[in-house]
């Protein structure tokens, strides 16, 4: 009998550790590894806006928990132009030259009123989000506050940068991507 009841103890703790290690480490991490693949980005067409937009995409079974959005833009200095009258910018050619580095953006989704940068990314679902604007001979790259104010204005050329992608369910996801103001499709994630 006291054997009998060792090895059901024995039995019930293997489970117990067993059961914990499934639940506790390879679950979430098959979880997180299911919605880091399944997360994409795809440029899309706003005719008419002169828009930088594209659509975050998440392909799968799980839902991405308050995803943030971080961009960076290669561009010389000298790219750098004031904003128009009656704008603003985060950075100028008087104030804060610097090249934009993982600066926040807002989500195209209106929450109270706002642009949120925090959103949750349901399974399957296609979350709009805004770039920036071609504004006359400018590019006007948005910021966490969408355009005021915006984040910089750059002379109107093409420019290489990436995407960031972050949310609390899975690791951060970078995509390049190139803006070509001249083209049908003005911006272009790489493969």
């Amino acid at each position: 009998m006291l054997e009998q009841a060792i090895l059901n103890t024995g039995i019930g703790l293997m489970t117990g550790i067993i059961g914990s290690f499934i639940g506790f480490t390879c679950w979430p991490w098959w979880r997180r590894r299911q919605i880091w693949n399944g997360l994409r980005v795809a440029a899309e067409q706003h005719t008419g806006t002169g828009g930088f937009w594209c659509r975050v995409v998440n392909d799968s079974s799980f839902t991405m928990g308050k995803a943030v959005a971080y961009i960076t833009i290669y561009y010389a200095l000298e790219d750098i132009q004031d904003p128009p009258v009656g704008r603003e910018a985060y950075i100028t050619r008087q104030q804060h030259t610097v090249i934009l580095r993982e600066g926040q953006l807002c989500w195209a989704v209106q929450e109270g009123g706002e642009n949120p940068m925090r959103v949750d990314i349901y399974s399957g679902e296609k979350q709009p989000l805004v770039i920036g604007f071609c504004v006359d001979n400018i590019i006007q790259i948005v910021s966490e506050k969408c355009q005021e104010p915006a984040r910089v204005f750059l002379t109107r050329k093409v420019y290489q940068g990436d995407l960031k992608l972050v949310c609390l369910d899975c690791p951060a996801k970078v995509f390049p991507f190139t803006i070509n103001p001249e083209a049908a499709q003005p911006i272009a994630f790489a493969a």
